[in-house]
């Protein structure tokens, strides 16, 4: 499971990793500011999902958390 924590913009977060290219990311559930996302390869993506929210231009100045949890 991947976790990604976002107080601000959580709805388009959601909507551009849901999109990543190659990716078989899926939404499963949101519960107050955690969004959580299944994949094939959870370790590797959350790496890949960190990157694209540091790299973002609209999502590099919110403090986003991005975690792995078996």
């Amino acid at each position: 499971m991947i976790i990604v924590n976002a107080p601000l913009r959580g709805d388009e977060i959601q909507q551009a990793v849901s999109e990543m290219e190659g990716k078989n990311i899926e939404f499963v559930k949101k519960e107050g500011m955690k969004y959580y996302f299944k994949s094939d390869n959870e370790e590797q993506d959350a790496v890949e999902i960190k990157a694209l929210l540091k790299k973002h231009p609209r999502f590099s100045t919110i403090y986003t958390a991005v975690q792995y949890v078996k």
